[in-house]
């Protein structure tokens, strides 16, 4: 198990994306987690990206990774 937030659906995660503050260039992106509750059939989960360079991702904690 990660500990990146993850989240089953696009409307799940855009919801969440609509309500962060302090990352004004956080964008959507899908991971391969298959082990996470959240994962599809193919594996795959959304995600937080916080920021590209350097990557960092949202954390279940609320941190960045």
């Amino acid at each position: 198990m990660s500990d990146y937030q993850t989240y089953a659906t696009k409307r799940e995660a855009t919801a969440a994306i609509d309500k962060l503050q302090g990352w004004p260039n956080a964008r959507l992106d899908r991971l391969y987690l298959p082990d996470d509750p959240n994962a599809d059939s193919r594996g795959d989960v959304w995600v937080i990206q916080l920021s590209a360079n350097p990557l960092q991702y949202l954390r279940a904690d609320g941190y960045a990774r």
